[in-house]
């Protein structure tokens, strides 16, 4: 096998491991969707090392693709990692330069936030040539959420201008994730300095007056609380931390005074605390964009609608993707009739919509809604149907023709049964992948020989 040629070796590799939609943009992709191509990139690593046991140049040329999509689970995993990416290869060169895709998911007692963090402990010095980073902080065990809900980690003004200076002219897709914090003034001033920028999510943005400003304002912290965390003491050394810190805060400047917003190719934007700053930002390209709110506003739904109109209108022209991430409830129609012209996809968290409302213009271009479900809301994911169903048959939805379901399974067997009438129309249901097989499908195949009717879109029922 080592008389092989490189070149044949390296399409061997490739082919059997590549990942599709890993360095893509994907528009209209939601949680589920992000969980699969998870999966998909972990699978693809045992493909990767069985191939890397091959030969001597196999195991030699493995090491472009085992540290091309790096994921990451465990704090204390991190300083081994670090020593391998700035191991060198074959060729002499270090091995962190072939990562292009770093993403840490961690648990959020699981995460030291001292000095290591400001060059998030090492990794972001360790892969010059990263094209994506993905940082999320979850907390996934659901009966104490609410405990963790007010934990944010400051993205501090040095990780901001240690990111922007190693990787602010080639990044194309920034995810910050729910736990992580960042103030407008320094968003605005890191995001003007990232022109390659594709896709950027933020989970917490503090808002500016004249919006309330937060319940618990972020903790400042000290250089003393920096230096030591509770964390276990033998996943991290704050003496190295430190170090590596200073070490990458000597080349760390803002490469020029701050500006406007111009980002040329941004064509997905994920904010979960939206702001009406975003009219302001130059995004001429911009396709999507994901709004959530906090707590703060759930009964103010006419602040929500302020918000968005006054942070999308500028945008709206080029716009074909939404998504309205968290409660309060709003009108979905009426805003994306007024607003938002070109749509072709939108999505919802069924709780946070009126599911009764009317569509009052036609949508020429909607080709697929996606309901994002969540317990003890099936009676409105029925309403839903049922308005959807009115206005494809009153000429409204002229081009729908995919309606998806995410989250929460409950009333599976109830959209099951509907799968048929919507067929009717021309719409095909899509539920989530295995969800209407087995004793689901089972279920309908039976009530269907019966003659049962169920629960049906023809009654409209209230809860």
């Amino acid at each position: 096998m080592d008389k092989l040629p490189p070149e044949l070796i390296r399409d061997i590799f490739r082919e059997a491991t590549v990942v599709p939609g890993c360095l893509e943009i994907r528009l209209g992709s939601n949680a589920e969707d992000e969980d699969q191509l998870t999966s998909r990139v972990e699978r693809s690593y045992w493909t990767k090392h069985s191939l890397s046991l091959v030969s001597k140049l196999f195991h030699e040329l493995a090491d472009e693709y085992l540290y091309e999509y790096i994921h990451i689970r465990r704090h204390k995993h991190i300083r081994a990692l670090v020593r391998a990416l700035r191991s060198l290869s074959f060729d002499r060169q270090p091995r962190g330069r072939w990562c292009r895709r770093l993403v840490l998911a961690f648990a959020l007692w699981d995460v030291p936030w001292n000095w290591g963090g400001i060059t998030l402990w090492g990794l972001l010095p360790s892969c010059p040539r990263l094209l994506d980073l993905h940082c999320y902080l979850n907390h996934d065990y659901a009966p104490y959420r609410n405990e963790f809900e007010q934990w944010r980690f400051p993205v501090s003004p040095a990780l901001a201008q240690i990111l922007v200076a190693l990787h602010g002219s080639r990044i194309r897709s920034l995810r910050l994730g729910w736990h992580m914090a960042i103030t407008p003034e320094l968003l605005e001033r890191m995001l003007s300095h990232m022109p390659a920028l594709r896709v950027f999510a933020i989970g917490y943005l503090q808002t500016r007056s004249p919006f309330p400003p937060p319940a618990q304002p972020l903790p400042e912290v000290s250089e003393e609380e920096m230096a030591y965390t509770e964390a276990d003491e033998a996943e991290f050394d704050p003496v190295e931390e430190l170090k590596e810190y200073r070490e990458a805060a000597k080349t760390a400047e803002w490469p020029t005074e701050s500006s406007a917003v111009f980002l040329p190719r941004l064509k997905r934007l994920d904010c979960s605390n939206f702001t009406p700053d975003i009219a302001h930002w130059h995004l001429p390209q911009l396709q999507e964009v994901t709004a959530g709110f906090d707590s703060r506003y759930l009964d103010r739904s006419d602040l929500v609608r302020l918000v968005l109109d006054i942070a999308l209108q500028p945008h709206a022209a080029t716009i074909t993707h939404f998504t309205h991430a968290s409660r309060p409830r709003i009108d979905i129609w009426s805003f994306v009739a007024e607003i938002l012209p070109n749509i072709v996809h939108f999505g919802c968290v069924i709780r946070a919509i009126w599911a009764q409302a009317d569509l009052l213009a036609p949508l020429p271009k909607l080709q697929t809604i996606t309901i994002i479900r969540a317990p003890n809301y099936t009676v409105d994911v029925l309403n839903f149907l049922f308005g959807v169903k009115r206005f494809v048959e009153a000429g409204l939805l002229p081009s729908l023709q995919i309606i998806r379901f995410a989250g929460d399974r409950e009333g599976t067997p109830s959209l099951v049964q509907s799968k048929e009438i919507f067929r009717k129309l021309g719409i095909r249901l899509v539920l989530m992948e295995g969800e209407a097989e087995g004793p689901y499908q089972e279920w309908w195949d039976r009530e269907r020989y019966r003659g049962g009717q169920g629960r049906s879109l023809g009654v409209r029922r209230e809860r």
